[in-house]
């Protein structure tokens, strides 16, 4: 994780299934699924424990606003080497979940940029 590198399948998703098995009122899930199989993982998870996804979030913004956010937070692992390496990660991994989720009929943008309280503000708006 401190090189930017993400976790292995199998244990982020043994950590989301106990979590959602205990979860009676609902769930946030943020970050994961980050891959095509992950994602898969997750769908039959989801199917075994009887909870669907309703949304998927997809917050969008301007790479370099994001890293220049990134290094503004203050952790030790947030440089722009381990940001760059993050978004290629992401473009190579993660974005095929837009087609994915797209195809499902689930997901749903949201611009990532303003502040806080400005997503926040349009994130309740999509989902009221």
């Amino acid at each position: 994780m401190n090189k930017g590198e993400l976790v292995s399948d199998l244990l982020v998703l043994s950590i989301v299934e106990k979590r959602l098995t205990n979860s009676q009122e609902g769930w946030l899930l943020d970050g994961f699924p980050r891959n095509l199989s992950q994602a898969k993982l997750l769908k039959e998870l989801l199917e075994k424990i009887s909870q669907p996804i309703d949304t998927v979030l997809l917050l969008t913004i301007d790479d370099q606003i994001l890293i220049n956010r990134m290094i503004s937070r203050g952790r030790k692992d947030d440089n722009e080497s381990v940001i760059t390496n993050r978004l290629k990660i992401y473009q190579e991994q993660t974005s095929p979940l837009v087609e994915y989720y797209e195809s499902l009929g689930i997901l749903k943008s949201v611009d990532g940029s303003g502040t806080v309280e400005d997503v926040n503000s349009r994130i309740k708006k999509l989902l009221n």
